[in-house]
């Protein structure tokens, strides 16, 4: 009865950190996002840069409850670290979660994981614009936790 939690993480906004302060500081951004998710997951997780902007975690022996945890600790984690280094534009990571048990098909847990990531992408961007249309000053929205979904047999 071995399970698993896959996340998958997307810089939100690498493209534009890299075209308004160069390079560099897209670097920066990848670096802390890196930092940070290392201090939220446990020494038994696998976590990897998969893509330019895309990070993907395995966290063993984790049900997706832990796993949206794991996701929402992490996104204050970047929010408050990049708030401490006074970052010149705002980091922002998305975050899609899928369940594996065993026996599974592994490429339809990483579709859906992908997939999560996606709606979590366009949820936070409609959270976004919607802030910035009805609200007289900015609302930070921390700790909206990845949708979870379930996989099951392929």
């Amino acid at each position: 009865n071995r399970r698993l939690s896959l996340m998958m993480i997307d810089l939100d906004n690498l493209k534009r950190i890299n075209d308004r302060l160069g390079h560099s500081a897209g670097d920066g951004a990848l670096r802390l996002v890196a930092q940070q998710l290392l201090r939220v997951v446990r020494a038994s997780d696998l976590c990897a840069r998969v893509g330019g902007d895309e990070f993907a975690v395995a966290m063993p022996e984790t049900d997706i409850d832990r796993a949206r945890d794991v996701a929402t600790r992490l996104r204050r984690a970047v929010d408050h670290a990049a708030l401490g280094m006074r970052a010149p534009e705002h980091v922002e990571v998305s975050v899609g979660i899928a369940a594996w048990a065993a026996g599974e098909d592994w490429e339809a847990v990483y579709q859906a994981a992908d997939t999560d990531l996606y709606e979590d992408k366009r949820r936070r961007k409609t959270l976004r614009r919607w802030r910035q249309e009805d609200q007289p000053s900015p609302i930070r929205i921390l700790g909206r936790g990845a949708g979870r979904r379930r996989v099951s047999g392929a």
